[in-house]
């Protein structure tokens, strides 16, 4: 028995090992391949951190153009892009978390299979192309400012929390509120920009197509 339980550990051991090993070589792999590469992004995070305070690296996954593999990478994003639970000080103790992006209509309809120019009248601010297109005659075009059709950039939040979407402390009917609770529960992702009446992970052609709690 003694010699049976001696190899039964030994065999748990090699596999950890061999785990362990392929885990460092794709972890060294991922961290060459990423855009930018990790050196890059966790110096500008740590310039962040003495400069602002707070350094942040965002773990995410990413696809190359023309590529359909899928790998992981660390990104920096600017710390007052973070915004964290107020109630809580501490990262550990926060109830939910959110990023925010500022990223161009198109990109934002394409991540979440949006219909194409759907959030084309959406966007917030105006990027430098933008700007750029609009003064091309020699002075900018106010008439397409004015119909919103210049504001190329929409700022969404991507939240990550672990007390729900939200609704508890809500007026919202019981019943609708206690079956969010129960298809969603505590831990829920959401994607939501303040100009767009739905979530941009949940669109509106699937609410008004009948989605159901599985779907």
């Amino acid at each position: 028995m003694y010699m049976a339980a001696m190899q039964e550990q030994q065999q748990m051991y090699g596999m950890a090992k061999m785990s362990a090993e392929l885990m460092g070589y794709w972890l060294n792999y991922t961290s060459r391949e990423m855009p930018g590469g990790l050196i890059e992004h966790s110096t500008m995070a740590t310039l962040d951190a003495l400069l602002k305070g707070r350094g942040c690296l965002w773990t995410r996954p990413y696809t190359f153009p023309g590529s359909g593999r899928t790998v992981t990478g660390c990104f920096r994003e600017p710390p007052e892009r973070l915004i964290t639970d107020p109630d809580y000080k501490s990262m550990r103790d926060c109830r939910w978390i959110a990023l925010q992006h500022i990223d161009p209509h198109y990109e934002v309809e394409r991540r979440f299979g949006l219909p194409e120019n759907a959030l084309r009248k959406k966007g917030s601010l105006e990027s430098s192309w933008a700007y750029a297109e609009s003064a091309s005659h020699g002075r900018p075009n106010y008439a397409h400012r004015s119909d919103g059709i210049s504001n190329d950039m929409v700022v969404w939040y991507e939240v990550f929390s672990k007390c729900g979407i939200g609704t508890r402390k809500t007026d919202m009917y019981d019943a609708v509120k206690n079956h969010l609770e129960e298809t969603v529960g505590d831990y829920a992702y959401l994607a939501i920009a303040p100009c767009v009446p739905f979530p941009l992970n949940c669109p509106l052609d699937k609410i008004k197509n009948g989605a159901t709690a599985k779907k």
